[in-house]
């Protein structure tokens, strides 16, 4: 979780999420980052709740084109764009045709399928071995609501988005879908299935929800 930490004399631990939606820590000078980073955890549902509010008093103006001072996500990294007359990923640069965002947009999907599937194909197999599971399918989508379901048939479906978070986020998304071949619930039992692969997964969790608003500013 992304935070701005300020140290004072004060005696107790305080958060506080900012208008524009950033949090703030207020800690005592002894405290450490570990038992600092342990209340964020324990109050996340709160913190959550409150960006979610302060988001939405602050309504984003629509895009309408990108241009060559915004930049695009891939793996956790943002890379610059240049405009170009296809649409490719190429020596660290996104390159797109000058267009309206909503003509351009199924281009820049059908890229981050591209650039997602070799991964995605890899984290699987690799997964899928450790946890003991084999699904029907494996497919790209271009969802933009949920980064990955799992169907009653045990056929896996994942978000383009996926190509634009860390490899440690997209580890927990395929884990979180293999998971629900053994179980298709979120009952403990499947936290369960899930924790023993990624046993941190709360915090990537957090992750994806705020690599979730970052992308929202343009998708």
């Amino acid at each position: 979780m992304t935070y701005q930490l300020v140290r004072s004399k004060r005696k107790t631990l305080a958060i506080h999420v900012l208008n524009d939606a950033t949090i703030e820590v207020r800690a005592p000078l002894h405290l450490s980052k570990k038992e600092i980073e342990s209340f964020l955890m324990q109050k996340q549902d709160w913190i959550f709740k409150k960006q979610e509010y302060m988001r939405n008093l602050q309504p984003q103006k629509p895009i309408d084109k990108l241009d060559e001072t915004d930049m695009l996500w891939l793996q956790g990294r943002e890379y610059p764009i240049q405009f170009g007359n296809q649409v490719q990923f190429k020596d660290d640069c996104f390159i797109i045709p000058d267009m309206d965002l909503n003509i351009l947009m199924p281009y820049l999907v059908m890229l981050y399928k591209q650039l997602l599937i070799p991964l995605l194909q890899d984290k699987v197999a690799y997964y899928s071995k450790i946890m003991k599971v084999q699904p029907t399918t494996v497919k790209v989508n271009s969802a933009m609501k949920r980064w990955g379901s799992c169907s009653s048939i045990n056929g896996l479906n994942f978000s383009f988005m996926l190509a634009m978070v860390q490899e440690t986020e997209l580890d927990y998304v395929v884990v979180h879908e293999l998971a629900h071949i053994k179980q298709h619930n979120h009952s403990s039992a499947f936290w369960k299935e899930v924790e023993q692969v990624i046993p941190d997964y709360k915090q990537r969790q957090l992750a994806l929800k705020e690599m979730q608003h970052k992308i929202n500013t343009i998708w």
